[in-house]
């Protein structure tokens, strides 16, 4: 169990309390204290492979290419917006607008939680849809 960092306004060490070790831990607010959930395990698995690729265009759509020549649902993660938004247009381009999903932190929450909704029920039923070439 860890005490969570920073003191109370107060400044009262009572007011600190253990919380889980727990990973992922939810922190969230009722509007008058901060509270803590575990996230317990959903049961379900996916084989998922992560690796860091050129930073080059042409890297990105041979990776691709050689990935998806079967089908399949890639994820390309960028550290910027304006990485997301540049691999996004350079995969329509080569692919299809409608094979390419973009998400990222500048969309509004309203719009961030839609498009997390659609990623999620589109990975939900990969096996289904993904018979073309999609990216994420």
């Amino acid at each position: 169990m860890r005490k969570p960092s920073g003191t109370t306004e107060k400044g009262t060490a009572e007011k600190l309390r253990l919380i889980s070790n727990a990973y992922p831990l939810l922190t969230y607010t009722d509007g008058h204290e901060t509270k803590h959930a575990d996230v317990k395990p959903s049961g379900r698995s996916m084989k998922v492979q992560c690796r860091l690729v050129d930073d080059d265009d042409t890297a990105l759509l041979d990776l691709m290419d050689a990935l998806l020549v079967d089908g399949g649902c890639i994820g390309v993660i960028c550290d910027t917006v304006g990485r997301a938004q540049h691999a996004a247009e350079l995969l329509g381009n080569h692919c299809g607008r409608d094979c390419v999903r973009l998400t990222h932190s500048r969309f509004m929450d309203i719009d961030r939680m839609s498009n997390e909704r659609e990623l999620r029920d589109l990975l939900r039923n990969c096996l289904g849809i993904f018979r073309s070439r999609s990216f994420l």
